[in-house]
């Protein structure tokens, strides 16, 4: 219990989330976030077989492709 009492909050914005989640986000299809994840323009992290997004980082990443 020690360790959870050290640990700061996390904002939600700084968790990961799941692709549905991500695709509602930018209001689009969770089909246009997989082309988007193939096409190299959305950062991703896979954790086991899950993909997971990090909202800021894919925040950050679709602004320089508007760019």
């Amino acid at each position: 219990m020690a360790d959870e009492d050290n640990q700061s909050p996390v904002p939600d914005e700084q968790k990961l989330v799941k692709k549905r989640k991500i695709a509602h986000r930018y209001d689009v299809s969770e089909r246009t976030i997989q082309e988007w994840m193939d096409d190299g323009k959305l950062p991703f992290h896979k954790i086991g077989y899950m993909v997971r997004f990090d909202p800021v980082e894919c925040d950050l990443a679709l602004e320089r492709f508007k760019q």
